[in-house]
């Protein structure tokens, strides 16, 4: 299977990020995903796809498939340990005063249940024993690319959230000289609550229209002597439109009237 969307960051968004840039944190993970889940063939990675809930709009940082792990979804956060002073079930609290931000893997969760839905309205659904539930399991990840094992294990934040639900950022570093790369498939395979099913072409294109979808607009063939009387017209200005066209300034202009009397 080829990879998905975004093949890049860069494709996703262009040289010149905006307001949506993404994160050194998330820039850091997306190179992971491209440069250690290999073979490409076996991995697709979604990146910031919109799943619509009739309760909100979530946008996971990533999606990621595999044959032998389903969809595990991924929460990026560019935190430093210096700066959470406390980790419960459900926030985050940081030292600076700023205001507490809900726990990663609750976030992640409600994403996680997102994409659930699509999965069913999408027709992939199970059978037999898991009749009803989605046809993949989803499995759901925090990624800290600042934070250590060994610093958040020090402060006892493994207690609250265990570090088999967490990538940390020495497992990227590991991973990215050639060890661990297995890290996500390591992450969730023990906590499948099933096998994936092998997905053929026709499941496989339902999955990534149901997480990233598209639609095309198939314009009518025009054919005969309407054919190349229409190109005609579109690829050519008659003198009058030829002259009003070069006194048009720069900027957009509305053109109002028929071909003869053409004025801005």
């Amino acid at each position: 299977m080829a990879r998905m969307q975004p093949a890049s960051l860069e494709e996703a968004y262009g040289k010149g990020w905006t307001a949506d840039d993404p994160t050194p944190g998330e820039s850091r993970f997306f190179l992971f995903c491209r440069d250690c889940l290999k073979p490409d063939a076996e991995f697709a990675v979604w990146f910031q796809p919109l799943l619509f809930s009739k309760e909100a709009t979530h946008k996971p940082d990533f999606v990621v498939y595999h044959p032998a792990a389903g969809l595990i979804v991924a929460e990026v956060k560019d935190w430093r340990i210096a700066e959470i002073a406390e980790i419960s079930p459900t926030t985050v609290e940081f030292l600076d005063g700023k205001s507490p931000r809900t726990n990663p893997l609750r976030q992640v969760e409600a994403h996680v249940s997102a994409l659930r839905d699509r999965l069913r309205e999408a027709g992939l659904v199970a059978t037999g024993a898991h009749h009803g539930s989605p046809l993949l399991p989803i499995s759901a990840l925090a990624v800290f690319p600042y934070i250590t094992r060994h610093q958040y294990e020090a402060v006892k934040f493994h207690q609250v959230v265990p570090t088999d639900r967490i990538v940390f950022g020495d497992e990227l570093t590991a991973a990215a000289a050639g060890q661990g790369k297995n890290l996500l498939l390591s992450k969730v395979q023990e906590r499948l609550r099933f096998k994936p099913p092998a997905l053929n072409a026709r499941d496989l294109t339902k999955l990534d229209t149901a997480i990233w979808p598209s639609r095309r607009i198939a314009l009518p063939v025009r054919r005969g002597a309407g054919k190349w009387h229409f190109q005609a017209e579109v690829n050519h200005l008659d003198a009058l439109q030829g002259r009003v066209a070069y006194r048009l300034e720069h900027g957009h202009c509305l053109l109002k009237g028929g071909a003869a009397r053409a004025r801005r």
